[in-house]
């Protein structure tokens, strides 16, 4: 689990912006606070391997993780250590959840072979769900804010992030979560930073549109 604060401290520098966008909209201060906490989680959903939220990149990174699947089950039949292609793969991730190129997948087989069957459907259960964490932070975006603009293939994966806000107006404070527990090691300190940094520079971005216009 991660859990992040957007606290009166933290948006400082972005008061009189705020204040200024808010007056422009005729709409108040906690609604731009939301709206801020929306561009954060988006932004640290595309921290979150692959980088970015582009479909074509997912769809890519879905075809890696079936032959990263299968690549585990190769090397249980060659190592004679796992039953199942399940435990085959589980035990050969690392610690992003990715298995080495460097494994050894031919060779007299030391064990029953996994069937093909159970190797395929591993490969495509665990693709199918590759979306997961960037939903995570992504289902925080449009609790806090249901207008924020995400891809429509991840909103199958719109599940396990939280939102909630204490105070009022400009003193709001919204704390966003994603619930997954293995999310603190899919990202990198530096990574979740980065991904704030790209959340306030889009809403930075909007609200001189706003009020420039």
């Amino acid at each position: 689990m991660i859990e992040l604060k957007i606290d009166p401290a933290s948006k400082r520098l972005l008061d009189a912006e705020i204040s200024r966008y808010v007056a422009k909209k005729n709409s108040d201060g906690e609604k731009a606070i939301m709206e801020l906490g929306a561009h954060v989680a988006k932004g640290l959903a595309g921290k979150v391997q692959p980088w970015g939220l582009s479909v074509g990149k997912m769809k890519k990174y879905m075809l890696s993780i079936e032959k990263q699947a299968n690549r585990a089950v190769k090397n249980a039949n060659v190592m004679g250590d796992a039953g199942t292609a399940s435990a085959a793969h589980e035990s050969r991730r690392g610690r992003r959840g990715q298995v080495s190129k460097n494994l050894q997948t031919t060779g007299q087989y030391q064990q029953k072979p996994i069937s093909i069957a159970d190797r395929t459907a591993q490969a495509k259960k665990k693709a199918a769900v590759a979306g997961t964490a960037k939903g995570a932070w992504l289902h925080c975006a449009v609790k806090c804010f249901s207008a924020i603009r995400i891809p429509a293939f991840f909103r199958k994966f719109l599940k396990n992030g939280s939102m909630s806000k204490t105070g009022q107006g400009l003193n709001t404070t919204i704390t966003i979560t994603n619930h997954l527990d293995y999310i603190q090691n899919a990202m990198s300190g530096d990574e979740i930073k980065s991904g704030i940094a790209i959340g306030y520079r889009a809403m930075i971005g909007k609200m001189k549109r706003i009020i420039e216009k």
